[in-house]
Formats: C-alpha cells, structure tokens, sequence
C-alpha cells in the first residue's frame, strides 16, 4: 500500500510538472524609452524611427525588437551602408532604449586620404622599395581593401627579400582633418 501511494504521488509531480511544462512562458516584455541610432551613420535618424510601429512609452516584446532592426537594416542596404548590424538594449527596471550600432563600415571616409607613409624597423629594405610596395600614392582615397592589398604587397617584398624568414608588421593609422598618415612598423626577423 505504501509503495502504491509513493507511485501516486510520484505520478503526481510528475503530472503537475508536465503540465507546468506545456504552459507556454510569455516573451518579456518591456516599456519603451526611445531610440538611439548615433551608432549608424549615414541615415537620419528622424526619418528611420518614423518608421517603427511602436513609439517611447510602448510595451514592446523580443519580436517588436527584431522588426525595429529589419527595418534599420533595409535602410542600410538601401542607402549601401556595410558594417554588421548590432541591436542592443540598456534596461533599467523594466524601461529599454533601444541601441542601434554599425561596427566594420566600410565608409571610406573613415580611411581619408593618404598624406604620407613612413617604414619604422626597415632595414632590409629601402623605404622606397616598400613604398612602391605598398602600391599607396599620396592623395589615394585609402580603404580596407587598399590596406590589405598594400600589407599584401610588403609581405611578398620580404617573401622575396628574406625568404623564410617570419616577419611582424603592424600598421598604424593617425587621421588629422581628411588624412591619414600611414606608420608601418615592421619587425624584421634576425
């Protein structure tokens, strides 16, 4: 009788959690304070939360999130804006602002345009051989790809110049007013 009693109230919790289970759980939901698009540029910002359905004061859900972010991401495309889209939220007891940030734009205004090129630890190479190089010319409107096409390019004079050898090369970038100094800094293996 004490075992068929315990096999009840086993069954029993058993039961009560299985039904605790299939309750579905409500998304989170939360009190919207307002916007922030100062992380995306090359939009206006007035213009991009208009078109949002839901305005600050809001009890907005995960999915109402995912929407805001569609729509910020179809206007990057449309405007040919390229980063990676991050949406956060900064939350305090319940009220979020939503965060809209672009990391890895590849704006070329970001680079500017090329005001010089200097070649620190060199000494294996002339600093005009790695100039040319570089492929870089002053004035060059500068970008990712032209970076790494000009990193490319000194790697394969050393390949060259020092075979088998293992060299460090860290490039440094200073903007002033439009234009970047470029500051290789080569680690020349001995």
């Amino acid at each position: 009788m004490k075992n068929l009693a315990k096999v009840s109230f086993v069954a029993a919790l058993f039961s009560l959690g299985t039904a605790l289970a299939a309750v579905p759980q409500k998304p989170p939901t939360y009190i919207l304070k307002g916007y922030d698009l100062s992380g995306v540029h090359g939009l206006n910002a007035a213009k991009v939360t208009a078109k949002f359905k839901d305005k600050p004061g809001a009890r907005i859900t995960d999915a109402d999130i995912h929407a805001d972010t569609m729509i910020v991401a179809k206007e990057l495309a449309a405007h040919h804006i390229g980063g990676h889209l991050f949406t956060s939220l900064a939350e305090k007891n319940g009220h979020v602002w939503l965060i809209f940030d672009v990391q890895n734009a590849e704006a070329q205004e970001r680079f500017g345009q090329l005001q010089s090129q200097s070649f620190v630890g060199a000494s294996h190479v002339s600093a005009s051989a790695l100039a040319a190089a570089t492929g870089l010319k002053e004035g060059d409107q500068l970008s990712q790809d032209k970076l790494m096409a000009a990193r490319r390019g000194v790697l394969a004079l050393y390949a060259k110049s020092m075979p088998e050898k293992r060299l460090t090369l860290k490039l440094r970038l200073q903007h002033k007013q439009g234009k970047t100094i470029l500051t290789w800094l080569i680690g020349e293996p001995e």
